[in-house]
């Protein structure tokens, strides 16, 4: 538990802001409301497993992801967290995302534009910190995520096309170029201002993000806008 502390107690704070939305990085206080929402129907019956997940098993499954090599985020749409949206496996040397994911916690989410709003927010993130690879999977018949994930410049790996659990990857370089038109659609400009709130710059989660912005030398990065609380 230290590791997910601030110095003077709290719990450890991290807040992406761009495209009128936030992305708030998951902490423990915030599993048992994740827990409820990927066991409803809703959430479930797009998922590969879909038994329901305990309270024990949430537990666990927090303590792995909890590391620098997994960003996992509340979508925050109007102050209410509305979803989860997440990078994984992150091979930060590599520039590798080896899963990616989202899910709404309601159907009343699922036609709007926050999905797109929160996606942009977190593949520009990575993308301008040197994530240059993104994996995810995707089931067969979850038609509207396959449809938008190559509307995003998602490609299906070779081999992948009789399986129902699908992977498919994504380079930054045809995600920028695919992007582009949508962000315009939506009024977005291409070179979106997005801040990244930390109030511990100790942490490690802190100090991979702002070593990272120190070696970068693409002035892409002066997109990303460091604020310390």
């Amino acid at each position: 538990m230290e590791n997910r502390l601030t110095r003077s107690g709290r719990l450890f704070k991290m807040i992406i802001k761009g495209y009128n939305i936030t992305l708030k990085r998951l902490v423990h206080e915030d599993i048992e409301m994740v827990r409820q929402w990927r066991n409803s129907q809703a959430v479930s019956r797009f998922m590969e497993i879909r038994e329901e997940i305990t309270p024990l098993q949430q537990e666990e499954w927090f303590k792995k992801i909890d590391t620098i090599h997994n960003n996992y985020f509340l979508i925050i749409e109007n102050h209410t967290p509305v979803g989860l949206i997440y990078g994984a496996e992150i091979d930060w040397e590599k520039g590798i995302t080896g899963n990616g994911g989202i899910f709404l916690a309601q159907e009343q989410y699922f036609n709007s534009d926050i999905p797109i709003r929160a996606t942009f927010l977190i593949i520009d993130t990575g993308v301008l910190l040197g994530l240059k690879t993104q994996y995810v999977k995707v089931l067969n018949d979850n038609y509207r995520a396959k449809f938008f994930n190559k509307k995003l410049g998602y490609k299906l790996l070779q081999g992948e096309e009789k399986n129902y659990n699908q992977k498919y990857y994504l380079e930054a370089n045809h995600y920028l170029a695919s992007a582009k038109a949508l962000k315009k659609a939506m009024n977005f400009s291409e070179s979106e201002l997005i801040e990244i709130v930390i109030d511990n710059p100790d942490h490690p989660v802190s100090k991979n993000i702002i070593s990272t912005c120190q070696k970068k030398v693409n002035q892409e990065v002066n997109r990303l806008k460091l604020i310390f609380i």
